[in-house]
Formats: structure tokens, C-alpha cells, sequence
């Protein structure tokens, strides 16, 4: 009979610690203290050893597993902060602009045969993320109202932005009031860099309506893409940009492609102008180069005529 009870005492010890054990597992953070009881428990005689020898063997690490448990529990939580992050801002974690195979490797025989210049309403970070495969020598980024030279921003260039800009300060204030009291705004209001009012909105149209009927738009141009909505100076616009730096680099010719109507001012600034049908049936664009877009992808397009362009020109 003594050896069945201490049987049977083993076997509920057993049981006990890996209930134990399993339930430190789910919960990650007592497992390894747990996990030194069970160990400093096993050490022990069979016929002597108790539950109690399970807990002191945990009660005698305990300066160690303090510390540690702290630990674990910050690497956890930093985990859970983390996924909750990017679970609460997709667009920090999600490919929001891609490019063909294609157009990749044309992009680099273009990149290798002409000066090629990035031109964006992106802010100077949005830039920095895309992967181009090369650092080009020239881009101009915030709607052409800042110049990257090699990566690296021209404070001149911007100096003179921020006067081109001046004279639509007032209204660019009285449109940042209108946005903050705008019903439909749908995202923080952003000034960037005194050259780009932006924000988004639930309702782009009205928000569009209301912002036209108050501000006066000889001095700023409103301008709704889906649901972002921009106020930005008259003067800071890629056409301005493009003669800009025509003239600082002493450009014989400019080729310039762009598919919104941000685009259009350069498309008009430039020497050839290539653009989707869709815009230029849109908004009356004149372009040298138009592209169906149902019949191809609209960046190889761009590519290939500048290419074959390039090609036709060094024969002449």
C-alpha cells in the first residue's frame, strides 16, 4: 500500500508541474522560472522530493529571475506595441508603389543615358523610400519647391521656393483655418516645409467646394486626389520646377511624362511632353507622346519612347 500511495503521489506531482509548465508556456513570461523550479525539482530524490521543493527551487533563483522576467516582459510589450503599430498604420507596412519588371530594367538604361530627375509632390522622406536602384544626381520633391542634389537637399534652391511662396502666406493660413474647422477632414493637417498645405478628407469634393468659394485662387491652386486634398502656392508647382532647373543646368532639351493633374505645368514647361489619353482628354493636355493605357503599361511606355528618342537623336 506505501508503495502505491507514493505511486500515486509521483504520478499527481507529475501531472501538478506540467499543468504548471504548459500554463507558463501560454503565458511566455513565468516559463523560465517555471521552467528552473521543474529543473531544480528533478534533481532531487524521488521518494523525498515534494511540490514545496518546486517552489523553493524557483524562491532560490529568485534574484536572478527577477530580472530577467522584467526583461521578458519589455521585449514582450515592445512586440505587442509593434504589431499593434502596424496594424493601426497599414500604410507603414504595405508596397504602395511598384514598377514592372520591365520598366525596372528600361529604367536603368534611361538612368545610364540621360540625366533622369525624380519629380514628386512626395515630402522629402516619402522620396527616400522608393527604391529606384540608383541615387539619381538631381530630384525635386514637396511639387518641386525642394532640389536633392546627390541625396542631399539644395538650400538655395529652397531659400528661393520659400520667396516664390510668400505671397500666397495669407492664404495659405486662411485655408489651414478652413481645414481645421473642415467637418470632413479625415486626417491631421500638415504644413510642409511652408510649401504644401495637405490633408485628406471624407467628402474631397465639398471639402474642395468650400475651400475654392473662400480662398482666392489667383495665389494658391486647390487640388483633390481621391481624398487628399493640397493648397499650394501658384509658384510652387513641378512647371515652375521644370524651368527652374532648365535654367540652372543650362538644359538644350527637357522631356517630361506625368499621368495627374499636379503633372500638367511641367508637361507644359517641357520641350516633349508624353502623357496618358486619359489625362490629356481630361483636361485638354497637349502632349508629344500619348499613351492608351489599355493597351500599355503607361511607365513603358515613357521609357521606351525616351529611349527610341535617344537613340534617333545621337544618329543626327
Amino acid at each position: 500500500m506505501k508503495g502505491l500511495r507514493l505511486l500515486g503521489d509521483v504520478i499527481f506531482e507529475y501531472l501538478i508541474i506540467t499543468l504548471i509548465l504548459i500554463l507558463s508556456i501560454c503565458l511566455v513570461i513565468p516559463f523560465i522560472p517555471v521552467f528552473v523550479g521543474v529543473i531544480a525539482y528533478l534533481r532531487l530524490d524521488i521518494n523525498t522530493r515534494t511540490l514545496r521543493d518546486f517552489w523553493m527551487g524557483i524562491k532560490e533563483n529568485i534574484k536572478i529571475l527577477i530580472p530577467y522576467s522584467i526583461f521578458e516582459l519589455t521585449i514582450l510589450a515592445f512586440s505587442i506595441l509593434n504589431l499593434y503599430f502596424f496594424l493601426t498604420h497599414p500604410e507603414k507596412n504595405q508596397m504602395i508603389s511598384y514598377m514592372t519588371k520591365t520598366s525596372w530594367k528600361l529604367l536603368q538604361k534611361v538612368a545610364h543615358k540621360l540625366l533622369f530627375i525624380p519629380t514628386t509632390t512626395r515630402t522629402i522622406e516619402q522620396y527616400q523610400r522608393i527604391n529606384l536602384g540608383f541615387v539619381p544626381l538631381y530630384a525635386l520633391v514637396c511639387n518641386g519647391g525642394i532640389l536633392l542634389e546627390n541625396g542631399q537637399e539644395n538650400m538655395r534652391w529652397y531659400a528661393d521656393s520659400r520667396e516664390l511662396a510668400a505671397p500666397a502666406k495669407k492664404e495659405i493660413e486662411r485655408a489651414s483655418v478652413l481645414l481645421k474647422q473642415d467637418e470632413y477632414r479625415s486626417y491631421p493637417l500638415k504644413n510642409i516645409r511652408d510649401l504644401v498645405l495637405f490633408t485628406k478628407s471624407n467628402n474631397p469634393i465639398k471639402t474642395v467646394e468650400q475651400l475654392h468659394k473662400s480662398l482666392d485662387l489667383s495665389m494658391v491652386d486647390v487640388i483633390c486626389n481621391q481624398a487628399k486634398v493640397y493648397v499650394i502656392p501658384k509658384k510652387i508647382d513641378k512647371g515652375t520646377a521644370c524651368r527652374r532647373l532648365k535654367e540652372k543646368l543650362y538644359a538644350d532639351c527637357t522631356i517630361a511624362a506625368g499621368d495627374s493633374v499636379f503633372d500638367i505645368s511641367m508637361l507644359a514647361a517641357a520641350d516633349i511632353a508624353l502623357a496618358p489619353k486619359r489625362l490629356c482628354d481630361a483636361y485638354d493636355v497637349k502632349a508629344n507622346g500619348i499613351c492608351d493605357e489599355e493597351q500599355q503599361f503607361f511607365s513603358e511606355y515613357i521609357l521606351k519612347y525616351v529611349l527610341d528618342y535617344r537613340t534617333n537623336f545621337a544618329r543626327i
